[in-house]
């Protein structure tokens, strides 16, 4: 098992387990016409576009990619999906790690994000704090909070 940065190839790899994770966790979160928008949203040439700006990561074992993550130049985490029947067995922090460790190198002092619902209790365990909600996450017509999360990197 290694992390990596990811590259173009990965890119639509890196959308299926994104859409993949999100359908399966999140639809119990959120409203089925949320995650349905969310979904028909997603696209692999977008990814590729970000990659110009953000750093990528993967985890990957021999079955092909199990994790994916996205730091922006500024410190802000976001993208951070684990395959879905391999949550909660130690990928999500191995990655999370792994790009604090790569921040903390680049010299950022902190990441931000904006943790969904499901994955709140995950960064605080962490050791991220929440500071205030995003205005909203707006999508298919719904005004969902996205909770704003920061950790100080030592």
């Amino acid at each position: 098992m290694k992390i990596r940065k990811a590259n173009r190839k990965d890119a639509v790899k890196m959308n299926n387990l994104k859409k993949r994770t999100f359908q399966t966790i999140n639809s119990k979160y959120y409203p089925k016409k949320l995650v349905e928008a969310y979904l028909k949203k997603q696209k692999s040439e977008k990814i590729i576009e970000n990659m110009k700006e953000k750093n990528y990561f993967v985890l990957e074992d021999k079955g092909g990619i199990l994790g994916m993550a996205c730091l922006s130049k500024e410190g802000v985490l976001s993208s951070l999906y684990i395959r879905a029947n391999q949550v909660n067995k130690g990928y999500g922090k191995k990655l999370l790690l792994f790009v604090e460790k790569y921040a903390k190198k680049k010299g950022l002092k902190e990441i931000k994000l904006y943790s969904t619902l499901n994955a709140i209790e995950f960064y605080k365990r962490e050791g991220y704090k929440r500071t205030k909600k995003k205005d909203y996450w707006k999508l298919a017509g719904y005004k969902l909070p996205n909770h704003e999360m920061k950790k100080r990197l030592n």
